[in-house]
């Protein structure tokens, strides 16, 4: 049970972002959605966790691609 332990726990210390994205996401959008570099600019987060957070956000419905590289709420 001891490696178990191990990965309950690191998954533990993975942070939802997803909130905090949303939410820049709202403030940057002026109608035609977020360019998805400005998110790399604006967010001081490594952009595989943007990227993977993004994905995650589309597959549950929270955002779309309005136009390709452009990020919307729903």
């Amino acid at each position: 049970g001891e490696s178990l332990k191990v990965i309950l726990e690191s998954k533990k210390l993975e942070i939802d972002y997803k909130p905090k994205i949303l939410e820049v996401i709202a403030t940057l959008d002026t109608g035609e959605g977020v360019e998805v570099g400005k998110l790399f600019e604006v967010l001081a987060l490594p952009e595989h966790t943007i990227e993977k957070t993004l994905d995650e956000l589309m597959s549950q419905g929270f955002v779309f691609e309005p136009h390709p590289g452009k990020i919307k709420k729903i």
